[in-house]
């Protein structure tokens, strides 16, 4: 009868260290998938900035070479906002 508790102590003794090798396997994974999409998170958070300040750039460009056709646009944006807001208050 002791040998047979032995033999089952010994089974669950393997099955804890298998189960605490898979979770050391599945951390390290886990901390590396974690790394590569945070590497590519900085590198799209670093392209999208990039080109904001182009689309900034050409925006004031052409602001700058054609003010009376931007204050037209603006307004006219203006108008369509203040008439959507006013519909949905009221």
């Amino acid at each position: 009868m002791l040998e047979t508790r032995t033999g089952e102590a010994v089974e669950l003794e393997h099955a804890g260290q298998a189960v605490g090798e898979a979770v050391e396997e599945g951390t390290r994974r886990l901390a590396e998938r974690w790394e590569d999409t945070r590497a590519r998170m900085r590198t799209r958070a670093r392209d999208a900035a990039q080109a904001t300040r182009r689309a900034a750039r050409a925006t004031d460009s052409w602001v700058q070479d054609h003010p009376w056709p931007a204050a037209g646009i603006a307004a006219f944006v203006g108008v369509v906002l203040g008439a959507l807001a006013c519909r949905r208050t009221g």
